[in-house]
């Protein structure tokens, strides 16, 4: 005898990976853990906020002080930066289309770049860009697909965006160390303590980064294996042409376009480098921090964009002017309008 379930039940459906089911249960938003992992995950996340805000004051004091970096931000050109700030809301666009790449299923468009969005401020919440993974997994479950066929999107998603950057590292090196100059090997000019402070700096990210990856290593083996089954089940999504061009379009595009805001953001402070060099900066730079276990590299992606600025030529205050510019208009900005997604998109009941 068949029961029909009361309200705030669901019916039984069997899963099967990258099929369509109902959605999850309402308390599944964000990963679920004991409450003690939750509070030392929360502690552990305030902590690496606080340090990167940290690194960011000590950057800034060795490199001149708040004054000139203010003085920088204030005579920077206007119509650049609205520029730099629509290149950088129109990679949430790119990663929506890259996400829809990534499943089978039809997906609304609309609601997939609010998801996007959503994204710029439950990253905040979780370490290691977990905000994103658990946000679009979660939307992805509501839209139909199962636990494992979620996972399989987004793991496909982001080991997409991985081999594209991959590949941008392969051509930026080369360009970096052909540089007139030797860059990266230069001293850092006007810096009193600053090289004291950057390599500290580094020393503290290096040693934090490490002792996680050290935690990390004994569940190495299922990380692998769940990538290689994320790939094998992933395949059947790339058999489709307009998938496999989404996803690329997509992960190419939110690389593509973070770079060019970035170099705008360079050149509307002054910055004259020319911008081929400022875009194999920015991917050196986003590759180094993403071993950082801040939210969004913060703290170790400004210090590795400064350095590289000032090794190719740049004066230091306009080189921090330029990174400071870009962080706010490319992680800062977006928090708020993120907060105000994600909430749009719980009462809508679409997370």
């Amino acid at each position: 005898m068949s029961r029909t379930p009361t309200l705030g039940q669901r019916p039984h459906v069997a899963t099967v990976p990258g099929q369509r089911q109902g959605p999850p249960d309402d308390d599944a938003v964000l990963p679920q853990q004991p409450g003690g992992s939750r509070r030392r995950m929360w502690l552990r996340q305030a902590l690496m906020l606080a340090l990167g805000v940290l690194a960011v004051v000590t950057l800034l004091r060795s490199s001149g002080g708040v004054t000139n970096a203010a003085s920088g931000l204030q005579a920077a050109d206007v119509e650049a930066l609205v520029l730099a700030a629509g290149l950088c809301a129109l990679s949430y666009l790119f990663a929506a289309v890259a996400q829809r790449g990534a499943v089978a299923l039809p997906l609304p468009l609309g609601p997939l770049v609010a998801v996007q969005l959503a994204c710029a401020f439950t990253n905040r919440l979780l370490p290691g860009g977990l905000g994103t993974l658990a946000t679009n997994g979660r939307f992805l479950r509501r839209n139909g697909l199962s636990p494992a066929g979620a996972a399989t999107a987004v793991s496909l998603n982001s080991i997409t965006g991985f081999a594209i950057h991959v590949v941008a590292l392969a051509v930026a090196v080369p360009m970096l160390l052909s540089y007139p100059g030797k860059p990266f090997q230069l001293a850092l000019p006007g810096w009193s303590s600053g090289p004291v402070l950057l390599v500290a700096l580094a020393v503290v990210v290096v040693v934090v980064a490490g002792a996680a990856s050290v935690r990390a290593l004994p569940r190495a083996s299922a990380l692998l294996r769940r990538a290689w089954s994320a790939v094998r089940e992933g395949a059947a999504v790339l058999r489709s042409p307009r998938k496999t061009c989404e996803l690329l379009l997509g992960s190419c595009g939110v690389t593509v376009l973070h770079a060019v805001a970035f170099t705008v953001c360079v050149q509307a402070v002054g910055g004259t480098v020319k911008w081929q060099d400022l875009i194999a900066v920015y991917v050196v730079g986003a590759a180094l921090a993403a071993a950082a276990p801040t939210p969004g590299g913060l703290g170790a992606l400004e210090a590795a964009l400064v350095f590289g600025l000032v090794s190719l030529g740049m004066a230091t205050p306009l080189a921090v002017a330029g990174v400071l510019w870009f962080r706010l208009l490319s992680f800062w900005f977006p928090t708020v309008p993120g907060l105000a997604a994600f909430g749009l998109l719980l009462r809508t009941r679409r997370l």
